[in-house]
């Protein structure tokens, strides 16, 4: 007979966030016990969550943080505060620490600076930087841009790859490729730009 394996959930503790008193003024028993339902909460045990973080997913890791902060009733400061403390990369928990807002408990402040720092770039989005200069390498490998389809292609991807990574900050100067996107035209076409441009 086969070992069969149990399964193991996370301990809930069902806590009251706050006491009823009865007063004179107070509302019917009905209204009472649905005061105390709407006002229960499930905690669950920190340890049970997965609150690894390496720099990578940053949306992901606050929408995960923030949810446990709804579900145990905690404050975003006490998270701000204690995000250094996770289980992260001792470089990133250093980085994290010399983030503004910090120090201070500013939520807010720290999740900007994560964003920043990091770009919100996701492995899953195709709008990445790494796809910016492939997109280079692979024009200048097939020898440049030639005709004004090939450059409209080439430079429909360039701008959207520009516009996302803009829009998270993740490159603050937009003509700082301007060199590359002249370099992924053909010699001919380099040269008849030149020859305009004097």
């Amino acid at each position: 007979m086969a070992n069969s394996t149990k399964e193991t959930y996370p301990r809930v503790q069902i806590i009251p966030r706050r006491a009823f008193v009865s007063t004179p003024n107070s509302p019917s028993l009905l209204q009472q016990q649905v005061l105390r339902q709407e006002t229960l909460v499930a905690k669950i045990e920190a340890k049970y969550y997965d609150l690894k973080f390496n720099g990578e997913e940053v949306k992901t890791f606050f929408k995960k943080i923030e949810r446990i902060a709804q579900i145990n009733g905690e404050k975003y400061e006490d998270l701000a505060m204690g995000m250094a403390f996770w289980k992260t990369d001792p470089k990133v928990s250093d980085a994290i620490e010399a983030i503004p807002g910090y120090g201070e408990g500013d939520f807010t402040q720290l999740k900007k600076g994560l964003i920043v720092k990091w770009g919100i770039v996701e492995p899953e989005k195709i709008y990445r930087k790494y796809f910016l200069i492939h997109n280079f390498n692979y024009t200048q490998y097939e020898g440049g841009t030639s005709t004004l389809l090939e450059y409209e292609i080439f430079i429909g991807v360039h701008k959207t790859l520009i516009t996302y990574l803009l829009r998270y900050k993740y490159n603050p100067q937009e003509n700082m490729f301007h060199e590359d996107v002249f370099s992924c035209l053909s010699t001919d076409v380099q040269g008849a730009i030149s020859k305009e441009m004097i």
